[in-house]
């Protein structure tokens, strides 16, 4: 009988959990238990068709092979040992530690070998339930054991092979969460780099699938579980023998049904891979032609196993990372401009430090003449005054919103904490443990996870401050404009103007950073997620810098810098905000604030109205939930509802009315009665927690009804930025307490101003490591790894970001302003430099005052450097100039510091 050396095998591996037995067939199928090719094709390529593999790997394998052989005879052989050793191992140890019950129609899967199956099976003996492992399906191997074989006569070439399960077995879970994310592109071309979860479709799959096992899990215990082999010889037996249609499947067959059902379910999560050390001559074509060869008696017509490995997946020891290939003109470019900024830093540098210790001021009249205008340029790249500026924690004054140092910072952190917490969810970072991971995602944790489980509002928490103070900013410019209309021109065009020269060309050298640069800057097995990313960017830079990444059709494969998406919205709010305030403004000047407070209600009120009746409609879970029982949505616009403009606009819209709020009440004394304060601080906690934890008993049971569930996401946002607008307008009216010394604690101040090039960084630090340290070994989900990795990551980011926010950020926003004022003052004249031009006083020179002036001196200058606008340098005089000053919003409030 065909089926018993199956069942023979089963026998032999006796375990407790039934694809236990099954997995033997795994098992006996990687060991070459059931191959009628030469057993060794599955260490390296020796089997083809046609002879289509290269015979420099043919003959390199067979050199291989002998070395092995000849091992104890001949200790100079080593490498070959070493090279064997190298090889990942699948099943390892602790694969049967974790299981889920897998209910099938067995008739699914007998289709091909019996097409009356459905008909003439009866229903009571078609379900069969097998126990499959999940997680425990990345087995990287040595990557540096393989490299290090580079001096023998063969050398060792380290490949991550991946094993696609076949369309049949993907379909019948629906889509794995992990799929290639070029789909124009075939498996052959590109490397399998998996989607990384960068938006709510991609979590809400990992909910889903969690979910859908936790009620397997109790639906059917482990002692339920079938040996497939079993049932299938049992319905032959019964059935099969009298029906001449049923075409019996050979135990290699079932082999390779079990290795697809295996990496099938697998596949929602990650990816089945192992690492493969392979003769040096070998490229991917010739390991994916030999494993071809190897799975052919395996596969049956809709069972195709497919083993697949790319190039740019396969790593010498001389090419490691990018480094190994030839440049590409675009990346020498980028190069060039990274060392003319270097340049431009020391010199600027070496400039300023010469000036400080020879400083000598020209006079005028007892007025000191200022640098020429180029030498303001070349300055401001100077380590010493940036550093100077990011290191000061001086407050602002009354007119700054210091408490919104420490909301930036506190938020910045808590995005990379969730950010690290998904960390192990990558399919490449060789987490084990699969499901004790996604059953936090279950609320098997507790109440506490929930703030990292919904660490969703703190991007609203940005979009928040955004909207807070260029309101509270653009009201202030637009009073001081008053029936000056080419005032309000100026206003308008740089409202625009400088928020895209202030975002986007740190945006654009940080992107350069990521195409250029930390492709060659270390190695590990899954590196090519680096390299991939590079790519993308190369494709789809242009799409980014005109912040439409996220709203095109084919998004999807855009996964260069995608935490970026915040960066569309935030644009795209900013573009669309002068709709709001500009009508607040001139109905306030003309019929008072009942009429202002009115159009905000009525815009505020659509866009929640929209949101109700899209989430309502669609019938979209809790966004904090992802996908729950009777809620399956029907969104299937393009434009992912978590990414979409449309449906984020509200905690923006909170912070407008801050911001008009503010500017009416500036300088003014607000007093609140105690009483009163206790209870508006007492309702925005409760508001706050119940946004952050008011899910978490749905988490736990998975059912939500449609209203509640839509009522919380119309509302949510709505909650949770009024909870802060509260927060900031205690803080800034003297309410605030103790929340107010901690928030404006000086300490945050330079912390903030590295926010944006942090949230711009972050996460290629994130995925570095997890294609570098995390994916060279399979390692096991625990709380105290993951704590181990925010510290380090949040470190390591902060540093970066210091570096950018010296060497990008701050040198550009000063030359930004410079060269708009320069223009500007040639376009509407300024008297000031007329003054300056014209002058012709004799010249004094006299010895500068002590340094801690000309600190403060500099830093006053700095401050005025970054104002939001640089109308006030054209129309405004020295005088008015130093009264505004005090109230002039601090360096880092038009950056934006995007979550």
């Amino acid at each position: 009988m065909k089926f018993r050396r199956a069942v023979h095998y089963s026998s032999i591996f006796k375990a407790d959990l039934m694809l236990g037995r099954n997995s033997l067939v795994l098992a006996a199928f990687l060991s070459c238990a059931y191959s009628s090719q030469d057993p060794f094709g599955w260490i390296t390529p020796l089997n083809s068709v046609n002879g289509d593999i290269s015979q420099e790997c043919i003959l390199a394998s067979e050199l291989y092979r002998s070395a092995l052989e000849s091992l104890s005879s001949s200790p100079d052989q080593l490498w070959a040992a070493q090279m064997m050793d190298s090889n990942g191992r699948l099943p390892q140890e602790g694969f049967l530690s974790d299981t889920v019950p897998a209910p099938l129609d067995i008739c699914d899967i007998l289709t091909s070998f019996w097409p009356s199956c459905k008909t003439s099976l009866p229903v009571d003996m078609r379900q069969v339930i097998l126990g499959i492992p999940i997680g425990y399906a990345h087995s990287p191997g040595s990557y540096e054991g393989c490299l290090g074989v580079n001096s023998g006569p063969v050398q060792g070439k380290y490949c991550t092979v991946n094993l696609k399960p076949p369309k049949m077995i993907s379909d019948m879970y629906e889509g794995g969460m992990f799929e290639e994310q070029n789909e124009d592109l075939d498996d052959e071309q590109m490397p399998s780099k998996w989607k990384m979860i960068t938006n709510m479709k991609e979590l809400s799959k990992i909910k889903e699938k969690t979910n859908d096992i936790r009620r397997l899990r109790e639906a059917y215990p482990n002692e339920k579980y079938q040996d497939l082999a079993k049932v299938i010889e049992d319905i032959y037996e019964k059935y099969g023998k009298a029906d001449p249609d049923f075409t019996a499947p050979t135990s290699a067959q079932i082999a390779g049904i079990v290795l697809a059902l295996y990496s099938g379910l697998n596949s929602q999560f990650s990816q089945v891979s192992i690492g493969m050390c392979f003769p040096a001559q070998c490229n991917a074509d010739d390991v994916r032609k030999n494993y071809e060869v190897m799975l052919a008696e395996f596969n049956s017509p809709n069972f195709t196993n497919t083993f697949t490995t790319n190039d740019l997946m396969c790593y010498t020891d001389e090419a490691r990372n990018d480094s190994g290939h030839a440049m590409p003109g675009i990346n020498v470019f980028i190069l060039t401009i990274f060392g003319i900024i270097g340049l431009l830093v020391v010199l600027s540098s070496l400039t300023d430090i010469f000036q400080t210790m020879n400083r000598k001021e020209i006079v005028i009249h007892e007025k000191p003449v200022e640098d020429s205008f180029m030498m303001k340029l070349l300055k401001s790249f100077s380590l010493m005054s940036n550093g100077t500026s990011l290191l000061s924690t001086t407050s602002g004054g009354s007119g700054h919103l210091d408490c919104l140092n420490g909301m930036r910072f506190i938020s910045m952190t808590w995005v990379v904490v969730g950010h690290v917490f998904l960390l192990p969810m990558f399919g490449f970072s060789g987490t084990r443990n699969t499901m004790t991971a996604l059953n936090i995602f279950s609320g098997s944790m507790g109440l506490s996870m929930e703030a990292l489980l919904n660490a969703l509002p703190s991007v609203d928490s940005f979009f928040f401050m955004g909207g807070t103070l260029t309101a509270y900013i653009m009201f202030k410019e637009l009073e001081k404009a008053g029936d000056n209309v080419t005032r309000h021109i100026v206003t308008f065009v740089m409202y625009y103007v400088h928020r895209y020269l202030r975002l986007t060309v740190t945006y654009a050298l940080i992107m350069g950073v990521v195409i250029a640069v930390l492709p060659y800057i270390y190695y590990g097995p899954a590196w090519y997620v680096i390299s991939s990313e590079a790519e993308t960017c190369k494709k789809y830079w242009w799409r980014h810098l005109l912040y439409i990444n996220t709203l095109t059709e084919d998004n999807r494969k855009d996964t260069c810098m995608g935490v970026t998406w915040y960066l569309v919205c935030d644009m795209i709010f900013h573009w669309f905000a002068p709709m709001v305030f500009y009508p607040m403004f001139f109905l306030w000047k003309k019929f008072g604030h009942v009429a202002s407070l009115t159009w905000w209600t009525l815009v505020t009120g659509a866009f929640t109205a929209g949101v109700c009746y899209i989430n309502w409609t669609t019938k979209q879970p809790p966004v904090s939930i992802g996908m729950m029982q009777g809620l399956a949505t029907d969104y299937t616009y393009y434009v992912d509802l978590y990414n979409a403009p449309w449906a984020r606009f509200q905690p923006y819209l909170v912070g407008v009315l801050l911001g008009y709020a503010l500017h009416h009440l500036r300088k003014k004394e607000v007093k609140i009665d105690f009483l009163l304060n206790i209870i508006l601080w007492q309702a925005a906690f409760l508001a706050a927690f119940a946004v952050v934890y008011g899910t978490y008993e749905n988490r736990i049971t998975g059912e939500m009804s449609l209203f509640s569930a839509t009522m919380y996401n119309t509302f949510q946002r709505l909650a949770w930025s009024f909870s802060l607008a509260w927060v900031v307008f205690s803080c800034v009216k003297g309410s605030g307490g103790i929340v107010n010394d901690f928030l404006s604690w000086s300490a945050f101040a330079p912390l903030s101003k590295l926010t944006y090039c942090c949230y711009l960084i972050h996460m290629n630090v994130n995925l570095m490591v997890g294609s570098s340290t995390l994916s060279s070994f399979a390692s096991d989900f625990a709380i105290w790894f993951i704590v181990m990795f925010v510290i380090s990551i949040l470190s390591i980011s902060l540093c970066i970001a210091a570096l950018f926010t010296l060497c990008f950020e701050m040198p550009f926003t000063k030359v930004e302003k410079l060269l708009v004022g320069r223009l500007l003052g040639t376009l509407m004249g300024s008297s000031k430099q007329k003054t300056r031009s014209t002058v012709s006083e004799p010249i004094q020179i006299k010895e500068a005052q002590n340094k801690e002036d000309l600190d403060k001196k500099e830093l006053v200058e700095e401050k005025d450097a970054s104002n939001l606008t640089t109308t006030q340098d054209i129309t405004s005089t020295d005088n008015q100039l130093e009264e505004n000053s005090s109230e002039k919003p601090p360096v880092y409030i038009d950056v934006t510091d995007q979550k």
